[in-house]
């Protein structure tokens, strides 16, 4: 089931970006995850929101009012506000199976810019009437700087299958690139992957973004991995509104900063999976003028059953 939350930025984010090469967060901003600063706009935060994110909450169902996904994700900072830990939990049903996934995420920083990511996944699947099965992923990375700016990180993935005849255990290493246009926003981000280690790297997927004043406008990937090269297409559209938290989590790590609430997310897949998807958001505000309720109204083309219609999301301050 490829559904999920982008537990830190605004709303609704696919997980299929998330799980590619087994590393589930990303930044794409080369500076610490901080709170909103008052009065400092661009990427220093955002004006006047203040309020730190410490809790998302998503209920997905569908077209028959049921739950089909129940999702929660916690956030911790340090004494800077930078994002130490965050949680994520996840169950998805789809008929007479459940998916469970659990993950946290610890962040280290050397000064002002993050040096290093460790993360714990554990998935189970049980289908009625079988014994469950599943994994249990870590992934550690670590980022390098050029010029104040994260310009590559190395990733290590370890894979163990659990509750099957005969467990497995994978190991993959990734190296990614970061690039950024004239305003210090990443531009680009390249995914290399080495299968076995040791072993040569391949190209495994390429993303490109736009953007429109503060916030993210869109983005590009292609993903080369598969049988048939894929290309997923993503726009966003925006209120005046502050956003909950400034950033989006796309690359692990790294976040790409927004300043507005989404107020509609369009994407497109050609290749595998083809098809489109398009998030509609009508979401409450409290006197911060940050997000606290989102209701969501969800459109595929084709359409499949077993993925949510409709999605609840809840925000939490500190």
């Amino acid at each position: 089931m490829t559904r999920s939350v982008d537990i830190i930025a605004n709303k609704t984010y696919p997980r299929f970006l998330a799980c590619l090469a087994g590393v589930a967060l990303a930044m794409l901003f080369a500076q610490s995850c901080k709170k909103n600063p008052p009065g400092t706009p661009g990427t220093g935060g955002i004006t006047g929101a203040t309020a730190l994110l410490t809790q998302v909450t998503l209920v997905g169902t569908n077209a028959a009012n049921n739950t089909v996904e129940s999702a929660a994700t916690m956030i911790s900072y340090d004494a800077n506000d930078n994002f130490t830990q965050t949680q994520f939990a996840d169950t998805a049903f789809d008929l007479d199976i459940t998916f469970i996934t659990n993950e946290t995420t610890t962040f280290t920083y050397g000064g002002n810019l993050i040096s290093s990511l460790t993360e714990a996944i554990t998935t189970q699947t049980s289908v009625l009437g079988q014994q469950p099965y599943g994994t249990n992923d870590s992934t550690y990375i670590t980022f390098y700087a050029s010029g104040g700016q994260v310009a590559y990180f190395i990733s290590l993935n370890k894979i163990n299958t659990t509750g099957v005849p005969d467990p497995t255990s994978i190991t993959t290493m990734d190296s990614s690139l970061v690039t950024y246009d004239a305003n210090g926003y990443i531009s680009t981000y390249t995914v290399y992957e080495q299968d076995t280690i040791p072993g040569s790297y391949h190209l495994f997927y390429t993303q490109t973004f736009t953007y429109s004043g503060k916030n993210l406008t869109g983005y590009t990937l292609i993903n080369y991995a598969t049988p048939n090269q894929s290309t997923t297409t993503a726009s966003y559209t925006y209120n005046n509104h502050y956003a909950a938290s400034p950033y989006y989590n796309i690359i692990p790590g790294v976040f790409i900063q927004t300043q507005n609430d989404v107020s509609g997310l369009s994407l497109a897949q050609t290749g595998v999976n083809a098809g489109n998807t398009v998030y509609a958001y009508n979401t409450s505000y409290n006197a911060s003028n940050q997000p606290i309720l989102s209701s969501v109204t969800i459109s595929r083309t084709p359409t499949n059953a077993s993925l949510p219609v409709a999605e609840t999301i809840r925000y939490y301050y500190q």
